[in-house]
């Protein structure tokens, strides 16, 4: 396992600790469009959301 140093965008901690990396991922781009998937991602409960983008 790698360890990824913390995220830091225009001197704020995005991430301000060290992660590991992976592959691992919902909301997949390919079959979704990023706006859809921001848009779920604030509009419904996390069981909806894990739901709709297979996140079990």
């Amino acid at each position: 396992m790698n360890l990824e140093e913390p995220i830091v965008f225009e001197s704020k901690n995005l991430v301000p600790w060290w992660y590991a990396s992976g592959e691992l991922y919902i909301g997949d781009t390919w079959w979704f469009e990023k706006n859809e998937i921001v848009r779920d991602l604030i509009k419904l409960s996390i069981l909806e959301f894990l739901n709709k983008y297979k996140g079990f």
